[in-house]
């Protein structure tokens, strides 16, 4: 057979082209493209091949899953001892940790948190001037009750939830980047077990939703390297691209999750995006980055939708949002808290350094939870090293990216930085620029991760090698966990039990005293939200009645700076009967009294209404709370007046003369002033501004 290039040609029996070029078209491409053809069409045995194979990739990350996740629940339930927890209890039950508990309660009774009937009587609570929206994480939470409709249930399942979800979306993200799947568990776990996750806790429970953290960290990745394409090509033309789909329905999540990791997802999706114009030279990365950056800012503000249309038909509330552009510089990120050992360190040479610091520096507060632990600390400082160096590297490109991202993070969210100018110019809203320290984590745990690959490459080379790896990797999830964990991080379950047996005991007294869905007036008056502890009375103590009633409504819970927050303080300025008839108008059945709200534990005023209404008070058994009924003092007023006369008497008790109104605004600005730590110049320039103003309608 002749092999030379053009002879099987030869003994082909061609028409003559110039006489009819069509003919041997037809005799020789025909025959071509039918062999091309027949072999580009897959047989059924490669169907057959290829079904399995994804059978088997599928079946691999199944069991990668499960895996990680049971692993992270073992690890989980030995950090906490969640062998002596009751998730029918909250392990921390004070501060920040009631009104998250409030939140979930009032989703649960009302069918969403932004309105509850049983709180802020007599108007009823609004909260759409609270800044806050995670409507994310309230859905998956509505989602969850409908297993259970106990708050403190599904408070601490969606805690305890959030930490496999963290290792399931971390690994997602390390394996799109090749990162093998023992690696990639390692740092996983790592990441979802940073002290952060667990000093924000319940108190800070949608701070400790970090989940698609890792998802936007991808997407800065992929926008740096230019790797997110529009559109793709296949045999049916053109279409969106399924990597941009992703990140599309990533966008859409990330903003309608927790407002500050949606802010620094913006920043980041610009820096990446510049990153990647300079680095391939091309519009299209910083093109979309700043439409995703926009789009994200787009669905906050859909979510924060109910909350702008409230404050554009009743006015503004100054007082209840107010937050001053100098707070960035008080709750910023400090690069010696990342580094520094988590509190309450198991050895004692850390935890004395970082007692030490505590006690020593300045503005040590919130950003204490930013420790990276050792292993993500050497991940941060190789970040920061690689900037020093030039090149691709043999890990696909991703050092560079992740070392400019790490820096940009740091730049942005420490004290004096460019989060403080931002404040200071454009928006003063978001003061906990610590907060970022969940992205320069993860940044800095990837790079670990890639260390661990190059580890295992060279590794591999030696006998025994893989084995070696292996036992490296366990060595560092050991080390990593017991750094980043402590036993001062297990809550007291049974001070937490006891606690809510009392209150919860308490509250059924009272129901029992009183009718179904009967008002209950609370003391002292303490605004809401946030303000400074009122003698032993932490922040949100008020709310603890509500969360353990079912039927009563409870004074406290009115929004600072509207009018309905200004009632009860009216009507307590006016002498102590005056106020008791008022409440009974009003159809309040009863006061309830916190006595560690008191200097003299509420002596005073549990003598003067014992004299007034002549019976003897209900009293906890833990002795701090006091309860007083009214049902029988109504009854005889009421025997006084006739149905007309009493709705005129109930309606001028609901509209109490306005001549306090400016003194009770003016406590207010006051508590403003020290809480943010104005100073006096700031201080008097905000109440000047807000005396003058008109007041904000209910």
């Amino acid at each position: 057979m002749d092999l030379r290039p053009g002879s099987h040609f030869r003994n082909c029996k061609t028409p003559h082209v110039g006489a009819n070029p069509t003919a041997a078209l037809k005799m020789e491409i025909p025959v071509n493209v039918h062999a091309m053809r027949s072999r580009s069409l897959p047989s059924s045995r490669d169907k057959r091949v290829a079904s399995e194979f994804r059978q088997r990739v599928w079946l691999e990350r199944l069991i990668a899953a499960v895996a990680s996740i049971c692993l992270c629940l073992v690890i989980l339930a030995c950090v906490l001892r969640l062998w002596d927890a009751d998730l029918t209890v909250l392990p921390l039950k004070n501060g920040d940790a009631i009104i998250n508990a409030m939140s979930v309660k009032s989703l649960v009774d009302s069918g969403w948190w932004l309105r509850n009937p049983h709180l802020g009587m007599p108007f009823g609570q609004q909260l759409f001037d609270a800044p806050f929206v995670d409507n994310l994480s309230m859905a998956l939470m509505k989602l969850l009750s409908l297993f259970t409709r106990n708050y403190a249930v599904l408070m601490n399942i969606f805690f305890l939830l959030s930490f496999p979800i963290t290792v399931i979306t971390s690994l997602f993200v390390l394996r799109s980047f090749a990162i093998s799947y023992p690696s990639a568990l390692v740092v996983s776990l790592l990441y979802a077990f940073l002290p952060y996750h667990f000093l924000r806790g319940e108190a800070h429970l949608f701070l400790s939703a970090y989940y698609l953290v890792p998802v936007v960290a991808m997407i800065c990745v992929w926008l740096w390297k230019d790797e997110l394409d529009i559109v793709s090509q296949d045999a049916n033309g053109s279409r969106i691209s399924r990597r941009l789909a992703f990140v599309m329905l990533a966008v859409l999540l990330v903003g309608s999750g927790e407002n500050y990791y949606a802010f620094f997802g913006c920043f980041l999706f610009c820096v990446a995006g510049a990153g990647g114009y300079f680095s391939s030279h091309r519009m299209r990365p910083l093109a979309l980055a700043v439409g995703l950056s926009t789009l994200v800012a787009l669905v906050v503000l859909l979510n924060s939708a109910p909350s702008l249309l409230y404050m554009w038909y009743h006015g503004a509330n100054k007082v209840a949002a107010f937050r001053g552009p100098q707070e960035s510089e008080i709750y910023g990120l400090k690069i010696s808290q990342l580094l520094l050992p988590v509190g309450g360190h198991r050895l004692r040479y850390f935890r004395h350094l970082k007692d030490s610091y505590d006690s020593l520096a300045p503005q040590v507060n919130e950003n204490g939870t930013a420790t990276l632990g050792v292993v993500g600390g050497l991940g941060f400082l190789f970040l920061l090293a690689s900037l020093l160096w030039q090149g691709q590297g043999g890990d696909g490109g991703l050092f560079r990216p992740l070392a400019a991202l790490n820096a940009a993070a740091v730049f942005f969210g420490t004290i004096g930085g460019f989060g403080s100018l931002f404040n200071f110019v454009v928006y003063s809203q978001f003061r906990g620029y610590n907060r970022i320290s969940v992205y320069i984590a993860f940044f800095s745990l990837f790079a670990v991760a890639l260390l661990l690959e190059a580890l295992k490459r060279r590794m591999e080379l030696r006998h025994y090698g893989t084995w070696m790896w292996y036992g490296s990797l366990a060595a560092v999830l050991l080390i990593g966990i017991l750094d980043q964990t402590t036993t001062a991080m297990v809550p007291n379950y049974e001070d937490s039990k006891a606690e809510g047996r009392n209150d919860a005991a308490f509250v059924k007294e009272i129901e029992t005293a009183v009718p179904p869905r009967a008002m209950i007036f609370q003391l002292p008056i303490v605004p809401f939200p946030t303000n400074p502890p009122v003698v032993r009375m932490v922040d949100y103590d008020l709310l603890k009645g509500y969360l353990h009633s079912e039927t009563l409504r409870w004074s406290y819970g009115s929004v600072k700076g509207r009018e309905d927050a200004r009632w009860g303080k009216r009507v307590t300025e006016q002498p102590l009967d005056s106020v008791v008839r008022q409440l009974a108008f009003a159809g309040f059945s009863g006061i309830y009294i916190d006595r560690y709200g008191y200097k003299d534990s509420g002596l005073e005023i549990e003598s003067q209404l014992s004299q007034l209404l002549r019976e003897s008070p209900l009293v906890s058994q833990n002795a701090r709370l006091a309860f007083f009924s009214l049902t029988s003092l109504t009854e005889w007023m009421r025997a006084r007046y006739t149905p007309e006369q009493w709705r005129d008497k109930h309606d001028q008790a609901l509209r109490p003369g306005a001549s306090s109104s400016s003194d009770a605004l003016l406590h207010s600005l006051r508590v403003q002033c020290k809480e943010h730590h104005l100073s006096a110049a700031q201080c008097h320039d905000l109440v000047t501004h807000m005396l003058n103003e008109p007041a904000a309608s209910p």
